[in-house]
């Protein structure tokens, strides 16, 4: 059942401001400090007021003894409540009494009548004075040259201690007040030395997690603990600041590599695609010529055929002749002799060069004698693209049989 409310007291304590938390701790401390010096003073002075009673009670009981040692030698009753009646001027004193050295009561006090308090029956053995039930009680000997006359009884209320006690109360609860709004304004003052550069922190901090700028620094005020807070605040800000910047450097270069792969990656899809158009491009032309070629290729095979089947027939014809033909190409080297050729010139084994033929098969001028000129033998003539007019040759075996041609 106790815990709970020191709790409650421990959260709303701990959910106050630093600014309040301050003052708290100011007004607490000079409060407390201020009550504990005036309950001592004022425990001091009511202890020592105490003993100022004690003290003046028993003086007024030596003086009421002084001038009741006569009375009290002669048993005078009448006289000695007129002494006692004198004690009517204090109005602390609430009773009093004079008692025969044999402790028989000779005559009493009391104010008001005896409404009030009632005198002992008989006195204390000793002398002094005691504090019961909330009065001052003192017994003092009457003594004269070594010899005991009697003992006076004096008791006194505390309604002076408790009226003083009620002034100081007062007095304390004035100076309490007092004091509680000196602290208060002293404190609402002073706690700025302390509250204002953390607020200022703080207020920075929020800056700077709503804006996301560590650019931002704190003002430092003071060379205190706080000062040092707030030296390490913008030491912290500043080495972030730096952080940030490398990783904005170091982000914005990442970006840019993306969007240069971006590009090149578009780039390659789109080479890709234009390499897959080509493709379908060559692969249609190289159906398209291989179609052709193998067109060609059977149009070659064809004429192949046609070549060769001419061939056989130009062949046939030329071995089918009686005169001889003989075709050379650019050089003059034979290219085609048909058999009537070969039985004329008797071309066996390796043909000769064109300048040699004259010599070597005989070809003469139609005089018989003359080797024929080979510069203008016809079939030369006809090798260098040159007009050949009709000629005739004889060629002669070099056994004496000329041929004509």
């Amino acid at each position: 059942m106790t815990e709970m409310p020191r709790k409650a007291t421990g959260v709303s304590l701990r959910t106050l401001s630093i600014k309040r938390k301050l003052m708290l701790i100011t007004m607490s401390t000079s409060t407390v400090a201020l009550l504990l010096a005036s309950v001592g003073f004022v425990v001091y002075d009511l202890v020592a007021f105490r003993s100022q009673m004690s003290d003046d009670l028993m003086t007024q009981a030596e003086i009421v003894g002084a001038n009741s040692m006569a009375a009290l030698a002669f048993r005078d009753g009448p006289a000695a409540r007129e002494i006692l009646s004198a004690l009517r001027a204090r109005e602390g004193i609430v009773a009093a009494a004079l008692y025969a050295p044999d402790g028989a009561l000779v005559a009493d006090y009391r104010r008001d009548n005896g409404a009030i308090r009632a005198v002992p029956a008989r006195p204390d053995s000793t002398s002094g004075s005691r504090f019961a039930d909330n009065y001052l009680r003192v017994f003092h000997r009457i003594e004269l040259h070594g010899q005991v006359l009697g003992t006076v009884y004096v008791e006194s209320d505390m309604q002076q201690w408790d009226e003083r006690l009620k002034r100081y109360t007062g007095i304390v609860g004035v100076l309490m007040l007092g004091a509680a709004i000196v602290a208060l304004l002293l404190s609402s003052w002073l706690q700025q030395l302390i509250s204002a550069p953390i607020l200022g922190l703080q207020d920075t901090m929020r800056k700077v997690s709503a804006e996301q700028s560590f650019a931002l620094r704190a003002v430092k005020s003071n060379d205190d603990e706080v000062g040092s807070l707030i030296d390490g605040f913008n030491a912290m800000l500043a080495e972030i600041q730096q952080r940030d910047t490398a990783l904005q450097g170091v982000n914005d270069n990442l970006t840019a590599r993306t969007r240069d792969l971006e590009r090149e990656v578009t780039e390659r899809l789109r080479a890709q695609e234009e390499l897959k158009s080509l493709n379908a491009t060559l692969e249609l032309r190289v159906a398209e010529r291989s179609a052709a070629a193998e067109q060609r290729a059977l149009q070659l095979a064809r004429s192949e055929e046609a070549h060769q089947k001419q061939s056989r027939i130009l062949q046939s014809i030329l071995d089918s002749m009686s005169d001889g033909v003989i075709v050379a190409d650019d050089e003059g080297s034979l290219i085609l002799v048909n058999p009537a050729a070969k039985t004329m010139l008797r071309l066996d084994g390796d043909p000769a060069p064109h300048d040699e033929w004259a010599d070597r098969y005989g070809l003469y001028l139609p005089d018989t004698v003359t080797l024929y000129p080979m510069d203008q033998f016809p079939l030369m003539q006809a090798v260098r693209a040159k007009p050949s007019p009709t000629s005739r040759c004889s060629r002669s075996n070099r056994a004496g049989t000329t041929a004509g041609g």
